[in-house]
């Protein structure tokens, strides 16, 4: 599957205008809070399934964890996901997904440096995200600016 064609099953495009020119996407936060959203949220439950062993559920969107959507202008489509939660000291990723056709190409970073901001908006210190697998992932946080720390921590903790 390549770029244009999108993930297999998911129904997720992406067009080669919005590629070239990913300054046209935008990052939604708390978009299941918003009944027009819904279309994008179950976009990203497609792409969960494809990424995850589990998948989350709308259910798991209530008692403080939220979904962020990197969306394109239309706010037709999704082009990656994260799933959150602030707790006292940090905001906390749950989950991260980009459609497999399109890493490699900046959009996790996106993602990532959307919840730095909204860590430290929240006046949050760091921002933590779990990691089970890493191969294949690519996301350099050398260089990352913002005033927050981010915390990868393999496995469980």
């Amino acid at each position: 599957v390549n770029a244009s064609e999108g993930t297999k099953g998911s129904g997720l495009l992406a067009s080669a205008a919005v590629l070239a020119a990913f300054g046209g996407l935008q990052v939604l936060p708390e978009a299941e809070r918003e009944a027009r959203h819904q279309p994008l949220v179950e976009q990203a439950r497609s792409l969960g399934e494809e990424s995850f062993a589990e998948r989350f559920s709308v259910r798991d969107l209530s008692g403080g964890r939220h979904i962020a959507l990197l969306v394109d202008q239309a706010h037709e489509q999704i082009f990656g996901y994260c799933t959150y939660e602030l707790e006292e000291e940090a905001l906390r990723i749950l989950q991260l997904a980009v459609p497999e056709a399109l890493r490699g190409k900046g959009l996790r970073r996106r993602l990532v440096d959307w919840a730095r901001g909204a860590a430290a908006a929240a006046g949050r210190e760091r921002v933590r995200l779990r990691i089970f697998e890493l191969e294949g992932c690519e996301l350099s946080l050398r260089a990352s600016p913002g005033p927050t720390d981010l915390q990868l921590r393999r496995g469980s903790y």
